[in-house]
């Protein structure tokens, strides 16, 4: 049974921005799931959605970190290291992949398992501290 990423009121940090990309960072996470399901996954689809996540979450990630440092974020050296921690866990993926070794479709499901993952647990632990300063700096 494939688990897929569903938007849920309880991510939403108030901030138009950055919940459009948390919900895009879901997609791509269930585009994976899509592709983990599929009859053949293939090196190259494979790879072109790691990158697809890993690229689309370089931007979130610095979209938030611009602003934190913007509106001089006073947990911004601690939430970044969780951001570079999922950073790291992705080349790791994204370097799996390139190898073309083991099981495609396990390596995209894992891919998309803690991507999402990450982000649910990431949203409702640490992103939910912001929101009030964002939104204090006139973010909707």
């Amino acid at each position: 049974m494939q688990i897929r990423f569903t938007w849920k009121e309880e991510y939403s940090v108030g901030v138009a921005l950055i919940d459009e990309q948390h919900k895009h960072f879901f997609e791509i996470a269930n585009l994976l799931y899509d592709t983990a399901a599929s009859e053949v996954v293939s090196l190259d689809n494979a790879l072109a959605l790691a990158i697809e996540m890993n690229d689309y979450a370089l931007y979130h990630l610095n979209t938030e970190e611009e602003y934190f440092r913007k509106f001089s974020y006073v947990d911004a050296a601690l939430h970044t290291g969780a951001h570079n921690a999922y950073r790291t866990k992705m080349v790791e993926y994204l370097d799996a992949v390139r190898a073309g070794a083991g099981d495609m479709r396990a390596l995209v499901r894992e891919t998309a398992d803690y991507s999402g993952n990450w982000l649910a647990s990431h949203i409702l632990v640490m992103d939910k501290n912001f929101a009030s300063l964002f939104r204090d700096h006139g973010l909707r």
